[in-house]
């Protein structure tokens, strides 16, 4: 896998799961990046790259730019791999700060630093 978690994460975000019970809160960027190396940045992005599509969008009205982000189908079947599949939901929308459907670099990284 890309990305692997560990035994011992899964087993307690499957009893966070079974349990119902919604704990955890995701870290804002600028904390993320105070709690990794460069060396895990770096990783970071090699592995976002990896996985991200690039989509072209209009948020400036007045520009198209290309947005680099991480489908939930890839992200659950390429970083997720043995990973049952409600858990993997589970885990993309903590992911997910904006719930729009896909992770973005920011997201990725934030989520990353959780729960690596």
């Amino acid at each position: 896998p890309l990305l692997s978690l560990s035994l011992s994460f899964r087993k307690t975000l499957y009893k966070e799961i079974k349990m119902g019970q919604n704990t955890s809160k995701i870290i804002s960027y600028s904390e993320a990046e105070k709690r990794c190396t460069k060396e895990e940045l770096t990783r970071f992005r090699k592995g976002f790259d990896r996985l991200c599509t690039r989509v072209l969008t209009t948020k400036d009205k007045r520009k198209k730019q290309v947005e680099p982000r991480v489908e939930k189908k890839t992200f659950t079947s390429k970083v997720l791999t043995n990973v049952p599949h409600q858990i993997g939901e589970r885990i993309f929308e903590s992911f997910d700060r904006k719930k729009s459907g896909y992770l973005t670099f920011r997201d990725f990284v934030c989520g990353m630093v959780i729960f690596s």
